[in-house]
């Protein structure tokens, strides 16, 4: 049942009703009163039910007229305290504040009291009068806290439901961007160590193929590497799926890293790299940290070599103020714009990673350059 207040209302009218018409078996019957009284009960009910807000009014003129049946019937039987009984089954049923509780406790006590000093009935029977006045009262206050916590039950119910959604609904949405994060992160690292390391496969291959005709050996020997580059495109894609390969990099000395990055793709592609190497290299730097200039270096080479078909490359690194300044200048074809495709893009989102700033210029038939400033973060730091 949604809302239990209107046939408990309707009920307590027919008892209020049945309880007044038995003052027409009395001697002393007033009829136009008992009259006025039921019409009361009966429009008071209909008003009580229609428009909640005017409850307390009504069950005022309830309680008078109740009082006037006890000052009326006052040497009879007639059992008035059973209807201020039903008054206050309605009045708890509507109202719980703390002053009405108290004006009421205090009228009942009051009645008692006066039942008592002016012995308008047997003590035994006062008693058990203003036990059900009692009774009543308790029960439509109870019925009342029942009914408010059955509705507040729901709403936290519907809450609960609304929250759990929205849960489900966040959770799925942190998996997807998990998920999504997880094929950016091994698009990338594919793309940087496979497409390096395709980069120098192609060249091989294709001084392979030139040598073939003129010196056999030295093919076999360009071929031989070939191979061996050939099987360490599936390590490396193995590496990226596993995303383990990080914690291999703990206490690498960067600068060291680097510079055998440089001579490998140097020695593979052809590419002619002059390095320098201003201020002192940093010791412990953290892995990720690591792991990313090592990452960003290798994709300008290859972007040089690759796209560029450059012949030379200019690096300059420099540490200073916890700085580290990274610079890559080719001689390569250029562009008369840069186009921001997915290894370039990769660069930003890694130099972003550690607070750094990257930027690329290029002219056409003037090379590219590459800019790359991120500030030093050692591994206690990191830690810390």
């Amino acid at each position: 049942m949604e809302n239990p207040y209107p046939p408990l209302m309707v009920l307590r009218l027919i008892v209020m009703i049945c309880i007044s018409l038995t003052n027409f078996f009395l001697p002393t019957v007033i009829i136009w009163f008992n009259v006025l009284a039921i019409c009361v009960f009966i429009i008071s009910t209909i008003m009580v039910l229609r428009i909640p807000t005017l409850a307390l009014s009504f069950f005022i003129l309830e309680f008078v007229i109740c009082l006037i049946y006890g000052i009326i019937y006052y040497q009879s039987d007639f059992p008035y305290p059973l209807l201020i009984g039903l008054v206050g089954v309605g009045l708890f049923l509507y109202h719980d504040g703390k002053i009405v509780t108290f004006i009421w406790s205090f009228l009942i006590i009051i009645m008692i009291l006066l039942e008592f000093v002016l012995i308008l009935h047997q003590t035994i029977q006062i008693i058990i009068n203003y036990s059900f006045v009692l009774f009543a009262s308790v029960t439509g206050g109870l019925l009342q806290y029942a009914y408010r916590m059955k509705n507040k039950t729901l709403n936290l119910f519907h809450e609960l439901e609304v929250s759990y959604e929205k849960l489900q609904a966040h959770a799925q949405t942190v998996e997807q961007l998990a998920m999504q994060e997880e094929r950016n992160r091994i698009a990338r690292e594919i793309h940087d160590t496979v497409g390096h390391t395709v980069t120098s496969l192609v060249f091989q291959l294709e001084a392979a193929r030139k040598l073939f005709t003129i010196d056999q050996t030295k093919s076999l020997a360009a071929l031989e590497t070939s191979e061996g580059l050939a099987r360490s495109i599936y390590q490396e894609i193995r590496f990226s799926i596993e995303a383990n390969g990080v914690s291999d990099w703990e206490g690498e000395d960067l600068q060291e890293r680097l510079k055998g990055l440089i001579q490998n793709f140097s020695r593979l592609t052809h590419l002619e790299v002059f390095s320098e190497w201003k201020g002192d290299s940093p010791s412990l730097l953290s892995r990720m940290y690591t792991f990313a200039i090592y990452r960003i270096l290798q994709e300008t080479l290859t972007n040089a070599k690759r796209h560029g078909n450059a012949n030379k490359a200019w690096i300059m690194i420099e540490y200073e103020d916890n700085l580290l300044q990274l610079m890559i200048k080719d001689d390569g074809i250029g562009c008369k714009s840069v186009n921001m495709g997915f290894g370039l893009r990769n660069i930003q989102n890694r130099v972003k990673e550690l607070n750094g700033t990257c930027s690329f210029l290029s002219e056409k038939g003037n090379g590219f350059k590459t800019r790359v400033v991120i500030p030093i973060v050692q591994r206690e730091e990191v830690q810390g």
